[in-house]
């Protein structure tokens, strides 16, 4: 199956549609624009507010490992940016100071986060960085943090103990 980006006029996805890649492939490759012209038809939305993306690429890498195959950076959802210039998927830029890494389709920080830190005692993290645009570098955060993937984004999700 093919996937396709709904884009707004200001380039924010708004949905990712499935389209039956026998109605968008031909001689065996997929073409885009017969993916654009179809979900126009469909939705009455511009063919060209539709950007075709690979539920199979994250963060610039492929799934299968072949990096050769990652397509447009990232796999969008809801709130993703499209970026035109780059011809890749975005997250929103979180802070003005982050630049936007275009191989990953990730903005990252002036400055690299520092590694959490254990407590030995129970393998949690006992401190976490958080950015600080005032200062363009990370404030260490003294508490019980506890984290994990989110299944959705790929991103660590860090959760304060009460």
């Amino acid at each position: 199956m093919a996937h396709f980006a709904k884009l707004s006029e200001n380039n924010d996805v708004l949905s990712v549609n499935v389209v039956d890649n026998n109605l968008i492939t031909e001689n065996g490759v997929e073409i885009e624009s017969k993916g654009q012209k179809y979900l126009e038809t469909i939705h009455k939305w511009p063919a060209h507010l539709w950007k075709q993306c690979s539920v199979n690429t994250l963060k610039g890498t492929h799934l299968s490992g072949d990096n050769s195959k990652a397509f447009r950076a990232t796999f969008p959802s809801i709130g993703f940016k499209w970026n035109p210039t780059h011809n890749i998927f975005t997250r929103p830029q979180p802070f003005p100071s982050w630049t936007l890494n275009t191989s990953t389709g990730e903005y990252e920080a002036p400055v690299a986060k520092p590694p959490a830190q254990e407590d030995p005692a129970n393998k949690s993290p006992i401190r976490h960085y958080v950015w600080n645009e005032d200062t363009k570098n990370w404030d260490l955060e003294c508490t019980d943090v506890f984290s994990h993937i989110d299944a959705d984004t790929g991103q660590d999700v860090y959760i304060l103990s009460e």
